[in-house]
Protein backbone atom coordinates (compact mmCIF):
# COMPACT_ATOMS: atom_id res chain seq x y z
CA UNK A 1 0.00 0.00 0.00
CA UNK A 2 1.38 3.37 -0.98
CA UNK A 3 0.27 6.45 0.94
CA UNK A 4 -1.85 9.02 -0.86
CA UNK A 5 -0.98 11.70 1.70
CA UNK A 6 1.04 11.93 4.88
CA UNK A 7 -2.22 12.67 6.69
CA UNK A 8 -3.33 9.09 6.14
CA UNK A 9 -0.23 7.77 7.89
CA UNK A 10 -0.83 10.13 10.80
CA UNK A 11 -4.39 8.92 11.21
CA UNK A 12 -3.38 5.27 10.96
CA UNK A 13 -0.74 5.72 13.67
CA UNK A 14 -3.21 7.55 15.92
CA UNK A 15 -5.81 4.82 15.38
CA UNK A 16 -3.31 2.09 16.29
CA UNK A 17 -2.22 3.90 19.43
CA UNK A 18 -5.81 4.36 20.65
CA UNK A 19 -6.02 0.74 21.71
CA UNK A 20 -2.56 0.30 23.26
CA UNK A 21 0.94 1.71 23.44
CA UNK A 22 3.45 0.46 20.91
CA UNK A 23 7.19 0.33 20.54
CA UNK A 24 8.65 1.34 17.20
CA UNK A 25 9.15 -2.32 16.29
CA UNK A 26 5.66 -3.43 17.27
CA UNK A 27 4.02 -0.53 15.44
CA UNK A 28 6.15 -1.21 12.36
CA UNK A 29 5.08 -4.89 12.43
CA UNK A 30 1.41 -3.89 12.69
CA UNK A 31 1.71 -1.49 9.78
CA UNK A 32 3.67 -3.82 7.50
CA UNK A 33 2.26 -7.23 8.40
CA UNK A 34 -1.32 -6.51 9.45
CA UNK A 35 -2.05 -3.50 7.25
CA UNK A 36 0.19 -4.42 4.31
CA UNK A 37 1.92 -1.04 4.15
CA UNK A 38 5.37 -0.47 2.75
CA UNK A 39 7.27 1.82 5.09
CA UNK A 40 10.88 1.62 6.14
CA UNK A 41 11.43 1.31 9.87
CA UNK A 42 13.65 4.42 9.90
CA UNK A 43 10.93 6.44 8.17
CA UNK A 44 8.47 5.37 10.84
CA UNK A 45 10.98 6.29 13.57
CA UNK A 46 11.36 9.80 12.14
CA UNK A 47 7.62 10.20 11.76
CA UNK A 48 7.00 9.15 15.37
CA UNK A 49 9.69 11.55 16.56
CA UNK A 50 8.04 14.40 14.65
CA UNK A 51 4.63 13.55 16.06
CA UNK A 52 6.15 13.53 19.55
CA UNK A 53 7.80 16.91 19.05
CA UNK A 54 4.47 18.31 17.89
CA UNK A 55 2.75 17.08 21.04
CA UNK A 56 0.56 14.50 19.34
CA UNK A 57 2.31 11.57 21.04
CA UNK A 58 4.22 10.96 24.23
CA UNK A 59 7.34 8.84 24.41
CA UNK A 60 8.12 6.42 27.24
CA UNK A 61 11.60 5.03 27.77
CA UNK A 62 11.83 1.37 28.72
CA UNK A 63 15.36 0.38 27.77
CA UNK A 64 16.15 -0.81 25.21
CA UNK A 65 12.86 0.35 23.65
CA UNK A 66 10.85 3.53 23.34
CA UNK A 67 7.09 3.25 23.59
CA UNK A 68 4.60 5.70 22.16
CA UNK A 69 1.21 6.65 23.54
CA UNK A 70 -1.36 9.26 22.56
CA UNK A 71 -0.98 12.68 24.10
CA UNK A 72 -4.22 14.18 25.36
CA UNK A 73 -4.51 16.95 22.80
CA UNK A 74 -7.17 18.28 20.47
CA UNK A 75 -7.57 17.42 16.83
CA UNK A 76 -4.40 18.98 15.47
CA UNK A 77 -2.60 17.55 12.50
CA UNK A 78 1.07 17.29 11.64
CA UNK A 79 0.89 20.31 9.32
CA UNK A 80 -0.28 22.79 11.98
Amino acid sequence: MVFDTQESLTQIILDELKSQEHSISSLWRVLTNDRGMKIHRLELTGYLKSMTEMGMLKEKERPPSKYYILANTGTSNIYE
